[in-house]
C-alpha cells in the first residue's frame, strides 16, 4: 500500500486552497488545458458533489489515481480515509458543499475509476468529466496536479452565490 501521509494532505489541500484564493483576487486563472477546463465545467454543474470530492483526492494523492483503495495494488490509497480525514472536512469547514461520503454514496468499495465503473453511475456526463480530470492528473507531474487543483479549487467560485446558498465563495 502507498504511504499516504494524511497531515501532508491537509496541509498542501490549505496551501493550494489559499493560492486559488489569491488567483480569484487577483483575477487570474492557471493556465490548463482545455480539457480540463471543460471537465471543470462539467464537474461544477453536476448535481453529484461525489465526484468533485474524489477528484480533490485523487488529486491530493498524486499516485494511481484510479486505484482509491488499498486492495487493488501497491500504489492504491485508501480512498475513504483521505476523504473522511482530510478532503470532507476541509470542504465542511469552508462551507463548500458536499457530501457526507463519496465513498458512502456513489462510490463503493474496490471502485476503479474507469470506464467500467460508468456503467453503474446515473451521471454519465460527470463522471465522463472526473474521468478525463483524472487521466490528465495521472499523466500530469507535481507541480502540474498542483496548477490543476488550484484551478479546480478557484474555478468553483464562478458559481459562487450569495452566502447561505447551496454554492460557496472564497470567505472563511
Amino acid at each position: 500500500m502507498a504511504q499516504l501521509r494524511y497531515d501532508d494532505a491537509e496541509a498542501l489541500l490549505k496551501e493550494v486552497f489559499a493560492e486559488a484564493e489569491a488567483d480569484f483576487a487577483a483575477n487570474l486563472n492557471p493556465d490548463v488545458p482545455e480539457e480540463i477546463a471543460a471537465a471543470t465545467d462539467t464537474l461544477m454543474v453536476s448535481n453529484t458533489q461525489a465526484y468533485r470530492e474524489v477528484l480533490i483526492g485523487c488529486a491530493l494523492a498524486r499516485i494511481l489515481f484510479r486505484l482509491p483503495y488499498v486492495n487493488q495494488g501497491p500504489a492504491a490509497y485508501n480512498g475513504r480515509t483521505l476523504d473522511e480525514r482530510v478532503v470532507n472536512p476541509f470542504l465542511h469547514s469552508h462551507e463548500i458543499p458536499s457530501s457526507r461520503g463519496p465513498f458512502l454514496s456513489v462510490f463503493r468499495r474496490s471502485v476503479s475509476f474507469s470506464a467500467e465503473t460508468r456503467e453503474g453511475v446515473r451521471d454519465k456526463a460527470g463522471f465522463d468529466a472526473l474521468l478525463s480530470f483524472i487521466e490528465h492528473l495521472r499523466l500530469s507531474g507535481q507541480i502540474v496536479a498542483r496548477s490543476y487543483l488550484r484551478f479546480l479549487l478557484m474555478h468553483s467560485s464562478d458559481y459562487a452565490m450569495p452566502p447561505g446558498s447551496r454554492h460557496y465563495t472564497f470567505n472563511d
